[in-house]
């Protein structure tokens, strides 16, 4: 009886330390809404979105999760250190930067990491500017993403890309086919 209660004991809190651990993307979401006092826009839209790729599997994406930030200020002491930390835990998850962009000019910070979930590829992207932010994550299936871009983008399809035409009839901007994905 006293082993069935300290296994029920240990099964409780191993259940409850996996609901209450947050994943990356929501560690970056309430970073961003409890430092600079900003609430997502579009949450149910989001949602919604995010149901309809799990459903319908487009282009090979399985998950997202989408929070947008939009017509908000991003502006406060030392918050440009304090996100460059939040998204470095990401690291620290098995996570690697793919690109890490800042700009002094528009006070723009971009990061995209991305991390082998089996044989998906989850992607994890937050970009925050002085007015709005996006925070995004997805997995998904190489094979089929670039099945998707090869599908959408070979030059035998009749596409409205492909009908423009320049004034200047200059050469340069031609529809290549799109590269081989290495993954």
């Amino acid at each position: 009886m006293k082993r069935n209660r300290i296994v029920l004991f240990a099964l409780l809190v191993l259940i409850a330390q996996t609901a209450m651990a947050k994943d990356e993307f929501t560690e970056v979401v309430h970073h961003i809404e409890s430092h600079y006092h900003v609430h997502r826009n579009f949450r149910f839209m989001m949602g919604f979105a995010g149901m309809m790729v799990k459903v319908s599997h487009a282009g090979g994406v399985k998950t997202l999760n989408a929070a947008i930030f939009e017509d908000q200020q991003f502006q406060g002491s030392g918050a440009d250190n304090e996100f460059d930390e939040v998204m470095r835990k990401a690291l620290k998850s098995g996570w690697s930067p793919v690109v890490r962009t800042h700009s002094r000019l528009s006070g723009e910070r971009t990061y995209i990491y991305a991390r082998s979930d089996g044989r998906d590829l989850k992607i994890l992207l937050a970009t925050v500017e002085p007015g709005e932010a996006v925070v995004m994550e997805f997995k998904v299936n190489p094979q089929k993403l670039e099945d998707f871009i090869h599908e959408h983008s070979s030059p035998g399809k009749d596409h409205e890309r492909n009908k423009h035409r320049d004034d200047d009839e200059d050469e340069s901007a031609q529809v290549l086919p799109a590269p081989k994905c290495i993954l």
